[in-house]
């Protein structure tokens, strides 16, 4: 599982994602509460990347 990003204009090109680390207070929630797209997408990130919240 990664997700590879490829920069233009920088020596090393692209960069492998393996892990994405997110807070889940005030980053994905709103007055404590996760939006269901939200986590729609974060599942879809799940596919390409080890989400961790």
């Amino acid at each position: 599982m990664s997700l590879k990003l490829v920069i233009p204009g920088r020596k090393r090109r692209s960069i492998k994602l393996t892990k994405l680390v997110l807070d889940l207070n005030g980053t994905l929630t709103v007055d404590g509460i996760i939006n269901a797209n939200t986590i729609f997408l974060l599942k879809k990130a799940a596919v390409f990347l080890e989400v961790h919240i």
